[in-house]
């Protein structure tokens, strides 16, 4: 019992290099449907070094899994940045609202998004995402910048300004 009371207690200290003045932590779900993962939600608390990602898969233009919580700020940056890669014979981006290719086949894709981990953001997104029903988010929704990186230590910071060049 100590032992839980200790490592429950190391959670909470947070990183005084970080400009936050909250606890960092995302709403978290997993899930078929983004309904399903509004049901399923839970509070799920974050390392300093985490942000919150979103991400959805679908296949033929349904969702079929809708995934949020904690990652690591670099981690969920390089996912997002694979949205725009582009990939096949028809050059679809991994983050597309196309249903078919040429050949009439289903396409998959997967969208991710990067939120503050404050606990709201990324809920607010799933919300946004979902209320755009059977279309999706475009991939410049997806894209859209939602992080603070001057919050990040100077190191950080720069391998998150290289990836993105």
């Amino acid at each position: 019992m100590k032992i839980f009371a200790a490592f429950s207690l190391t959670l909470a200290v947070k990183n005084p290099d970080l400009g936050l003045n909250y606890q960092p932590k995302c709403n978290s779900c997993t899930g078929s449907s983004y309904a399903d993962c509004f049901v399923n939600v839970w509070e799920e608390f974050c390392r300093d070094d985490k942000v919150c990602q979103v991400q959805e898969r679908r296949r033929g233009g349904i969702v079929y899994s809708v995934e949020s919580g904690c990652k690591q700020v670099m981690t969920c940056v390089n996912n997002r940045l694979n949205n725009k890669k582009e990939s096949g014979q028809d050059r679809l981006t991994e983050c597309t609202q196309k249903i078919k290719d040429g050949n009439e086949a289903e396409i998959a894709s997967v969208c991710r998004q990067c939120m503050h981990p404050d606990g709201t953001s990324g809920t607010l997104f799933m919300q946004k995402v979902s209320a755009t029903g059977n279309t999706g988010l475009p991939l410049s929704g997806w894209m859209e910048e939602t992080l603070d990186y001057t919050i990040y230590p100077e190191q950080t910071l720069r391998k998150i300004v290289q990836s993105i060049k």
